[in-house]
């Protein structure tokens, strides 16, 4: 049984618009005119329930039947010779459509229903989700390109109200600085909630989308740090400081354990006047570039084995500076991952690491969107489904006794980020786990760093395990020759400084488990640039 049968196997009934709609389509130019105006009537009279009012479905097929007997007899025949006909083309060209009709014969005309069974066109479900889920890139690749070079960053600051004149100052001469530099980052003040907004929820919203923090050091807002301790922790907090502290009086903070910037001579912002000033802020800019320069800046696909860096041998280093789509040593990703994908003795994984704003998301979704635009002129192509991680972080669940499992967890991601229109059923775990274990899909979790951050290591190798497990144990056994037919592929997105932590989950899954994950079956991408490599070694820790 070829994908698209396996992934249609069942008949929903009442079907959804969406899928009548599908199953007509494919039978088009089978049915005749009169037929298929007659099938085109009954969709457009469907209900948000799928069902068809009786009455109005004779009144629209055949205006004459409620004349009189004889003609509501003649009506009744055409009727059953339309629904035949359907029937009778529909298994023609292997197609599941049927027209069904309630039981009651003897009921009021105007209480009887009609519906549709049409085929659960799964494929069709988890295609439509990624599209909805993928629908903020770019449409273009050189746009998309632009954003991955020269991503923006949002910056939130952070100050004391008493401190705001000299907070003012401060933020005027690093954003000079950024930019002379040519950066273009978008400065938000933590303290100004627009008018109408209600301060709590303004708050928050500043602080799950900015890409890091930072937070202007003086005694109040110490003070006040010890109430608010909602900024993420996976995004940079960066501790400047504004006016003298004592450093020990960050304990119970958020910023605990960092190091706050001081200049060369340990001097604070308020203790430097005219010239001395702007030696300052250019000091505390080149801190706050280098914490944001990632350990590795180039973007670098793998086709070795997964291993130390100090492991790598001479002949499969390249040249890592590489430039436009490709050349001599290197490869555009997109290519590259097209590559992989289609070879059919292709390694099982991918896994794509970079720092914040290097492009792991777009070319994600950049790859999702192009399968599936191929996909309609080249059906054996994998399809994807893209997984956002972040909904995960929505569970009502308490992480400090270990992790979901993977039904719970992926049922949360297509219930947070599913947006069809109402007449179309979201896609289901099944449907997920059928694509990756016998349909040959291709399985995106995007951002595994958006639930680790908040793990322990024990509970980060638990739930990288428990996203293993979307794949059969047939597919990590490296020992039992090729991958089985119908297996398919995936790929986890992650920050630089995780991967440490993915290579001992692998390491321990290979050596610890039957089911156990190879070497030799997978990848991995070092994001920061568009151009990749075939080979480059990996830190295992990020700047």
């Amino acid at each position: 049984m070829n994908q698209a049968s396996l992934l249609a196997a069942s008949l929903l009934a009442p079907a959804p618009k969406s899928a009548v709609q599908t199953a007509a389509r494919r039978l088009a130019g089978r049915l005749g005119r009169l037929s298929r105006q007659r099938l085109e009537t009954l969709i457009r009279l469907m209900g948000e329930d799928g069902r068809i009012g009786y009455l109005a479905a004779y009144d629209r097929l055949f205006p004459d039947h409620r004349r009189s007997k004889t003609d509501k007899q003649k009506a009744d025949k055409a009727f059953s010779k339309f629904r035949h006909t359907l029937q009778k083309k529909a298994a023609e060209q292997e197609v599941g459509l049927e027209l069904r009709v309630d039981s009651h014969r003897g009921a009021d005309p105007t209480d009887r229903r009609l519906w549709f069974a049409a085929e659960d066109d799964a494929g069709e479900r988890l295609a439509e989700y990624s599209r909805t889920a993928t629908h903020a890139i770019a449409d273009f690749p050189q746009e998309q390109r632009a954003a991955v070079q020269g991503a923006e960053l949002t910056c939130l600051l952070v100050y004391a109200q008493r401190d705001r004149a000299q907070a003012q100052t401060l933020i005027q001469a690093l954003a000079a600085r950024l930019q002379a530099a040519g950066h273009n980052w978008d400065l938000k003040d933590y303290g100004y909630v627009p008018p109408g907004e209600i301060r709590d929820q303004a708050r928050l919203g500043q602080q799950r989308s900015a890409d890091l923090t930072l937070f202007l050091l003086s005694p109040e807002l110490i003070s006040d740090l010890r109430k608010d301790k909602g900024f993420r922790t996976d995004r940079p907090l960066i501790p400047l400081v504004l006016r003298r502290i004592e450093d020990a009086h960050l304990k119970g903070t958020i910023l605990e354990g960092r190091t706050p910037f001081r200049d060369t001579e340990g001097k604070t912002w308020v203790q430097r006047s005219g010239s001395r000033k702007d030696d300052w802020a250019a000091q505390a800019l080149a801190g706050i570039l280098e914490r944001l320069r990632p350990a590795d800046p180039y973007e670098v696909l793998t086709s070795a084995h997964l291993r130390q860096p100090d492991d790598c041998l001479p002949e499969h280093y390249v040249d890592q500076i590489l430039k436009g789509h490709a050349d001599s040593t290197g490869r555009e990703a997109m290519g590259l991952l097209n590559d992989w994908l289609a070879d059919p003795q292709g390694n099982v994984f991918c896994a794509i690491f970079g720092e914040l704003g290097m492009g792991k998301t777009t070319l994600c979704q950049r790859l999702t969107r192009d399968l599936l635009a191929r996909r309609v002129e080249e059906p054996e192509l994998p399809l994807p489904v893209y997984l956002d991680l972040r909904a995960v972080n929505g569970l009502d669940w308490d992480w400090s006794q270990g992790v979901p499992d993977l039904e719970l967890m992926l049922d949360r991601i297509l219930a947070d980020a599913y947006n069809l229109p109402v007449d179309s059923p979201r896609p289901g775990v099944d449907d997920i786990r059928r694509l990756a274990q016998r349909l040959g899909g291709l399985v995106i979790f995007d951002g595994l760093d958006e639930v680790m951050n908040r793990l322990t290591p024990e509970h980060c190798r638990r739930f990288i395990a428990q996203l293993w497990s979307i794949l059969p144990p047939a597919a990590s056994r490296p020992d039992e020759g090729p991958r089985p037919p119908g297996v398919g592929r995936l790929v986890m997105t992650c920050r630089s400084h995780f991967f440490q932590t993915l290579q001992e989950q692998l390491d321990a899954l290979s050596g610890r488990q039957r089911e156990s994950v190879g070497r030799n079956r997978f990848w991995r991408c070092w994001i920061g640039s568009t151009t990749c490599a075939s080979w480059a070694p990996a830190p295992t820790t990020c700047a």
